[in-house]
């Protein structure tokens, strides 16, 4: 029964070794992607004193980058971006630090399916495959999270300035100086792309784009369909605010509902069967059989 197993983690360490080998030999692979988005920062990359698996991840951050291909540096560069590059990765590092966790645990492995432990060994090759995978989904709904609650409020204020008598573009540029977090970076990067000539249906596209909030989506949907129709614009953005606290407090109820079967199920696998055993304990003592036992 085991033989299947060791002889299928031995494949997967083999294969898993063979790419570390090719990642540490393999010429410099990058240069048809976006130097300004995969590694923006070189001084900063070079002066900084990385851990033995950060010097493992620069190793590997060449082939690590050519291997995974233009799809997944896309849907990786997208994934930074709604995270709003934790710890100033760039999709080349992101990608290093990914192998050098997939070279390390597998090598891990490796040794526990040598030693006959096949469990063990593919648990550590799927830890270190997704570990960081993990992690940068973790930053992006939190970060997601943070500029869904903020944004009704932000409008609200938006509302108000525009209604004061200050043009979009101004009373866009007063209120995003007024919010921190998520929203206010992602707004003012939207006003820099206008600064520069991006047209404004193109900028809030890329504000839309960059994000993953279905919220914020709205938001932008309704803000083009407004300056498409002439639909004033305060009147827009109140109706907008209101619209978007329902349906993040329908989605908070949601998530309330779903928490009742995660309690009610750690109430089984604890309190019911602590229960039963002080039941059980109190029987056997009023039966008189502990005492005798003590006697």
């Amino acid at each position: 029964m085991l033989a299947p197993l060791v002889a299928v983690g031995l494949a997967a360490s083999f294969a898993l070794a063979f790419v570390g080998v090719r990642m540490m030999r393999s010429p410099v692979g990058w240069d048809r992607f976006d130097g300004a988005l995969l590694d923006t920062d070189p001084g900063r990359r070079r002066d900084e004193r990385p851990s033995p698996i950060g010097h493992l991840a620069r190793r590997l951050e060449p082939f690590a980058l050519s291997l995974a291909g233009d799809h997944w540096v896309s849907h990786y560069r997208r994934k930074l971006q709604a995270a709003g590059r934790p710890e100033n990765l760039t999709v080349r590092a992101f990608l290093g630090r990914k192998a050098a966790f997939t070279a390390v645990f597998g090598s891990a492995g490796l040794l526990f399916l040598l030693q006959g432990n096949p469990f063990i060994g593919l648990l550590l090759v799927t830890i270190g495959f997704f570990v960081q995978d993990l992690w940068l989904r973790g930053a992006v709904r939190k970060r997601q999270d943070r500029l869904t609650r903020d944004l009704p409020d932000f409008l609200d204020v938006l509302s108000i300035t525009v209604d004061a008598g200050l043009g979009f573009v101004s009373a866009f540029s007063r209120v995003a100086d007024a919010f921190e977090g998520p929203l206010g970076e992602e707004i003012e990067t939207t006003l820099q792309q206008m600064a520069l000539g991006m047209p404004r249906r193109d900028a809030l596209d890329g504000l839309r784009r960059r994000n993953e909030s279905e919220i914020l989506d709205a938001f932008v949907t309704a803000l083009l369909q407004a300056e498409e129709l002439g639909a004033p614009l305060t009147k827009t953005l109140r109706s907008l605010a209101d619209d978007l606290r329902e349906t993040w407090h329908q989605e908070a109820r949601r998530e309330a509902s779903k928490a009742v079967p995660k309690v009610s199920m750690i109430v089984a696998f604890t309190f019911v069967p602590a229960s039963i055993m002080v039941i059980v304990a109190a029987m056997v003592v009023s039966s008189g059989l502990g005492s005798e036992q003590f006697l």
